[in-house]
């Protein structure tokens, strides 16, 4: 039995051994396949030398290599998880492990895997350099800069750790010493075109674009067929203003990888900032399609649907983006300020407070709360939130200049004016270019004997307003040259003290020694409440004109009353569109006062309220008494010859409610919610105009109990009126 026993067992380990020297053939030849990139031969090779011998742990591994390069990292991390049990102290199969877990976005069990290669083989450069790109994905950037450090000890030109040293260093905002590890890794290879391209993205960070436009067309040069190069310098040339150069290169990364959804929405915003919204939108669209959880696609689509007016749609773009990154703090920021847009202050506050509670130092949620909270009239709240963003951002002209129409609203002129100057950093107004070469006039220095140059600003009803302080500037002893817009170019003839009137943009013929923004004017004279410049009427309507609208008008039997019921639309300036809207009063609510005892003349110009008016006048207002001269206001010298033949004008926060007071004339002004700063808190009457009263909404856009009120008032007022005549 022995010997029998013998035989056989002789001739099994004879087949063993035969299997295994199979097996070890046929590893050969897969890795011969897998070194010349043959991934299919060589994991045909890798499987046949397996089930010859199970436990080839060679061959196990590299299987699990081809696997991870095929993009099945799960499959990679089996294979090669089966190799380390049999091998357990092998450094690479432990980094190979690690790569496979890092795909799988198992990175604390990538970086433990790395460790262990590490601990197994101390100079291990690879490992190292691979746990600082696991430690990068882990926002642990010190923590990979030490792996980077470690690797670049070991092996000095290692090009590739040199260069994403360089990355986690950007991500800690330390860019120069970032750029310093990216011309390392240039100078070891100087046909790296990631450390090109890279760099180009510090430089941007810096400001630095043109040096970043040179980098990233040198990573074009060494790659024709970069995509996130191309990318990258359209995003740079966008940050210049190069719109269409930028987008001539998104193309070409989309020519080169038509699935690169980050070319798509860098495209769709260079389209936003050429205001080429549907463009815009479709490629955010595009972004999203091709990648269904592109949280920065959905928020950057909801700026665009917020520019069209969508703002409904908007709200559920910033909501999807929330969704899948619930701490997003710039899209619940945005949420809230397509929130305001719809007059949801409540919601837009709670939009902002989650923000900050993402992230505390984020200024611009903090000023954006501080505007919520003005509109919500909660004015200590609000002042409180721009101190913190100014805190955060102390050179940030827009948040002083907010904190300015909180303080005035309030009636705290003296602090409110000062900070008001900010306004003249702020891009949206076209101070912020400085267009004269003589110094600025702000009440320090006498002027007696000097010639001053009061520049309008911003809309015309401020022009009217402001107007008013010619006359304490030409008491001052001072020449004045008073530019202001066409349209009130011959009504601000008659101003008092004023030497020359030019349009605006106009040169004088006159040369000055000071200029001053024509709403400087209040801080430059100290103006608090008490002191507001009330010499009433300082505007009046030519004589001439006034007495043919006299004739045209008729007999006078009845009050005359001028209406407004809407703001100019201004299309430049998509930053007041939702102003506009609340300010504004549907033609059918100021309708309802048709009934009452008075005539009615329309004082409204501009689109779209002229075009509606003409549109649906008489199915909206059947009755007789109401007028409208549209075509013959031609300017405002000929609106003033009508109001001075009127009774009273009602009409909202507009150029012509400003008119009506400096005429002196009785105005009735019906004020939004969130009112303009100008008429203070929860008044009903103006210090700036005494004959004003003001008719304020209880809730946002609601003009129901407004209207009512105004009915009641007028009703009151005719029978005033016809009293006055049977008595006269």
């Amino acid at each position: 039995m022995a010997p029998i026993m013998s035989d056989r067992l002789n001739r099994s380990e004879s087949l063993k051994g035969r299997r295994q020297e199979q097996a070890h053939q046929l590893f050969g030849k897969g890795l011969a396949f897998h070194q010349i990139g043959r991934l299919e031969e060589a994991a045909a090779m890798y499987e046949k030398a397996l089930k010859d011998h199970p436990y080839h742990y060679d061959a196990l591994h590299l299987l699990g290599v081809t696997a991870l390069q095929n993009n099945h990292p799960k499959r990679a991390a089996e294979l090669i998880g089966k190799a380390i049990e049999i091998f357990p102290d092998n450094p690479h199969f432990h980094s190979n492990r690690g790569s496979a877990l890092h795909a799988l976005n198992e990175l604390d069990a990538a970086v433990a895997s790395y460790d262990r290669a590490i601990e197994i083989t101390p100079d291990f450069a690879e490992a190292l350099f691979n746990q600082g790109l696991a430690l990068a994905d882990l926002n642990k950037f010190e923590a990979s800069i030490a792996s980077y450090d470690r690797a670049i000890s070991i092996k000095p030109d290692y090009a590739e750790a040199h260069c994403n040293r360089g990355n986690a260093l950007v991500s800690l905002g330390q860019i120069h010493a970032a750029l310093v590890s990216y011309d390392k890794a240039i100078k070891i290879n100087a046909n790296f075109a990631e450390a090109f391209c890279n760099r180009g993205l510090a430089l941007s960070e810096l400001k630095r674009f043109e040096a970043a436009v040179e980098s990233y067309r040198q990573a074009i040069r060494l790659r024709p067929d970069y995509a996130e190069a191309h990318s990258s310098l359209g995003s740079t040339l966008a940050d210049m203003g190069a719109f269409e150069e930028a987008i001539t290169h998104y193309d070409q990364a989309i020519a080169i990888d038509s699935n690169y959804a980050e070319a798509f929405c860098n495209r769709g915003m260079a389209l936003n900032d050429l205001k080429r919204f549907d463009h815009a939108l479709a490629n955010y669209d595009e972004a999203i399609r091709i990648d269904p959880c592109y949280y920065q696609a959905f928020n950057n689509r909801g700026l665009v649907l917020v520019q069209m007016r969508k703002l409904d749609s908007a709200i559920l773009s910033y909501n999807r983006a929330i969704s899948l990154r619930p701490n997003y703090a710039e899209a619940f920021s945005n949420r809230g300020l397509a929130q305001v847009e719809l007059g949801q202050f409540e919601a837009a506050l709670e939009s902002y407070d989650r923000a900050i509670e993402i992230r505390s130092d984020f200024a611009e949620a903090h000023n954006n709360r501080g505007n919520t909270l003005t509109s919500l009239k909660n004015l200590d709240a609000a002042i409180v939130s721009f101190d913190k963003a100014i805190q955060m951002k102390p050179d940030l002209a827009e948040f002083h200049w907010n904190r300015s129409l909180a303080l005035l609203i309030s009636g705290d002129f003296e602090r409110g004016w000062e900070e008001y100057e900010w306004r003249r950093q702020v891009q949206v107004f076209e101070l912020a270019k400085q267009r004269f070469k003589q110094p600025i006039w702000l009440g320090e220095t006498s002027l007696q004997g000097k010639t001053i140059l009061l520049h309008s600003e911003q809309g015309l009803g401020d022009t009217i307003q402001f107007a008013r302080y010619t006359k304490l500037i030409a008491k001052a002893g001072a020449k004045i040259i008073f530019e202001t817009q066409p349209p009130l170019m011959r009504l601000l003839e008659q101003l008092e003290g004023v030497n020359e009137l030019i349009p605006r943009g106009a040169v004088p013929s006159l040369p000055f020694d000071v200029h001053c923004p024509l709403m400087s004017l209040p801080f430059a004279h100290g103006t608090v409440i008490s002191t507001i410049p009330r010499d009433l009427p300082y505007l009046k309507a030519e004589k001439a004109k006034s007495l043919e609208w006299k004739s045209r008008l008729g007999e006078h039997h009845k009050p005359r009353i001028g209406l407004v019921w809407s703001g100019g639309f201004r299309p430049d300036q998509p930053e007041l569109w939702a102003v506009n809207s609340r300010r504004n009063i549907p033609l059918e609510k100021i309708a309802e006062l048709r009934r009452i005892d008075a005539n009615f003349y329309s004082l409204q110009k501009g689109e779209p309220a002229e075009g509606e008016l003409s549109l649906r006048r008489h199915s909206v207002w059947p009755e007789p008494n109401f007028f409208v001269f549209s075509e013959d206001l031609k300017d405002f010298s000929d609106t003033a010859a009508l109001i001075d033949n009127l009774d009273l004008v009602i009409s909202v926060d507009t150029s012509t409610a400003h008119l009506a007071g400096a005429m002196g004339k009785p105005v009735w002004i019906l004020n939004r919610y969130d009112g303009c700063w100008r008429w203070l808190l929860d008044t009903n009457d103006s210090p700036w105009y005494p004959t004003a009263k003001l008719y304020r909404q209880k809730k946002t856009g609601c003009w129901d109990d407004v209207m009512k009120q105004v009915q009641r008032d007028l009703a009151e007022f005719c029978i005033n009126y016809h009293i006055a005549s049977l008595l006269a």
